[in-house]
């Protein structure tokens, strides 16, 4: 391998430049062959989990459900994609599946949490009767006056 330096710089031959150029080109292949890296994340704690009553993980958002589903290896819940008659689930492989139902099964709370739709009557004012829990205005009169 020879080098001649001369006053306008190092010039390298032809061979050092070819043996450079194979080994750019194998580094850049095995990069984009291997993929890319896989950064381990550590796993939420217990207390930054979320549990439904069926014991189904949640997160709020599709990033960190499909994390913590690829760390647990089950669906996970994505909890922004939440509707009244859906809810959308990570998958531990990276997809995603969306559950529709026909009826309301959940009701958005002013704090934007979910309760499950609940038709049991309780008091409100003015001697009505509502459900607990849904998506519709409902009023049931407790029978009127007696005159």
């Amino acid at each position: 391998m020879r080098l001649y330096v001369s006053e306008s710089g190092v010039n390298m031959s032809k061979r050092l430049v070819w043996w450079l150029a194979i080994g750019m080109s194998l580094v850049l292949a095995i990069t984009v062959l291997a993929g890319p890296p896989t950064w381990a994340a550590e796993s939420p704690s217990e207390d930054e989990v979320e549990q439904t009553d069926d014991e189904a993980l949640s997160r709020p958002d599709v990033v960190s459900a499909g994390l913590l589903a690829e760390s647990r290896d089950a669906r996970v819940e994505v909890t922004s994609l939440r509707t009244a008659t859906a809810q959308t689930f990570a998958n531990p492989d990276g997809t995603l599946t969306e559950e529709q139902y026909g009826a309301d099964r959940w009701v958005e709370q002013a704090d934007g949490s979910w309760v499950d739709v609940d038709y049991d009557l309780e008091p409100a004012d003015g001697g009505i009767l509502r459900p607990k829990a849904v998506n519709q205005d409902i009023e049931i009169s407790d029978g009127g006056s007696t005159e």
